[in-house]
């Protein structure tokens, strides 16, 4: 029945990662279409930190409430800084000076980044199938973006490329951080603390901008445009996010964002601005492939689960 119960774990933290990278690939198109024209890239990160821990410690109030040992406050502090100071900032940042193109690509290098920390930190292995899984997912959502457009890596969207490439690291780096210690607590309890050092980091930057900014003289869309980011894209796909650390490796989370590429193709098929090919149809079968074989020890369980289930 434990083993059950551990298999049951890990079907939902794979369900939750998945959730939280859907609303993500379609966060790359939302986002290009609001910043700096609708809102400055330092306000708009100022509202998805503060709004979203104000949310977290909101539905804090209905749990039970856990004390958080000194030393795991101090790693939280951290795991703040590369994961929602950093992290949303050099996003928000980047997406404004570059295009999604580029930024799709640059972040297709996460999870081999967090690959090698959680080797080097955590004492992950680095297995033939995580390496072979990576390279097939790397070449299935670079093929899918670049088929979409000429990357364009000029002198022009250098800065953003740049910004893009550390919102990358920064988040390998969350991942590998926080880690260690979503087994102690519940997930709420972990991102509402990294949230709030989050908000308390970002408060010097982002409050006068926040506070100059006219939101209600906006309009209907880019309102709920502004919501989807704030509260989807940050509150909820984080919530997912550390829950699903709490039972799947962080090499296996990491893997996911292999998806988003397609994740956002589709998208945008759905809006009716882009074509379906058999390129495109390729690439998101290397991707899906990709994470299978990367993720495989992770998802075996869940999957025969699910099967059973069934």
């Amino acid at each position: 029945m434990g083993l059950l119960d551990n298999r049951s774990q890990k079907f939902w933290g794979f369900s939750a990662i998945i959730g939280a990278n859907l609303i993500w690939g379609v966060n790359y198109v939302v986002s290009k279409m609001v910043v700096n024209v609708h809102i400055d890239p330092i306000t708009l990160t100022m509202y998805r930190i503060l709004v979203a821990a104000a949310l977290m410690w909101g539905a804090g109030l209905f749990y039970k409430h856990e004390k958080v040992d000194r030393k795991d406050l101090v790693r939280m502090f951290f795991a703040a800084l590369f994961g929602v100071t950093l992290n949303q900032s050099l996003f928000i940042g980047g997406i404004a000076y570059t295009t999604p193109i580029d930024a799709a690509i640059i972040v297709t290098l996460n999870p081999i980044l967090v690959l090698v920390l959680s080797a080097m930190f955590l004492g992950d292995k680095i297995t033939l199938p995580k390496v072979v899984g990576i390279v097939l997912g790397a070449s299935g959502a670079i093929s899918l973006v670049t088929y979409s457009g000429a990357a364009s890596f000029g002198a022009e969207h250098l800065l953003g490329n740049l910004m893009i490439l550390g919102n990358a690291t920064s988040y390998a780096l969350y991942l590998v951080t926080i880690k260690p210690i979503m087994a102690k607590y519940s997930s709420l309890t972990v991102i509402k603390w990294v949230f709030l050092f989050g908000t308390i980091q970002f408060i010097p930057v982002g409050i006068v901008p926040m506070l100059e900014y006219d939101l209600l003289a906006q309009t209907t869309s880019t309102l709920l445009e502004i919501g989807f980011i704030v509260v989807g894209a940050t509150f909820l796909a984080y919530l997912l996010t550390s829950y699903a650390l709490s039972h799947i490796k962080a090499t296996t989370v990491s893997i996911f964002a292999y998806s988003q590429p397609a994740i956002a193709a589709i998208f945008s098929l759905a809006l009716g601005v882009d074509t379906l090919s058999w390129v495109k149809l390729l690439s998101m079968g290397l991707v899906c492939i990709g994470v299978y074989l990367a993720s495989k020890p992770s998802i075996k369980l869940p999957l025969e689960l699910f099967s059973k289930k069934l």
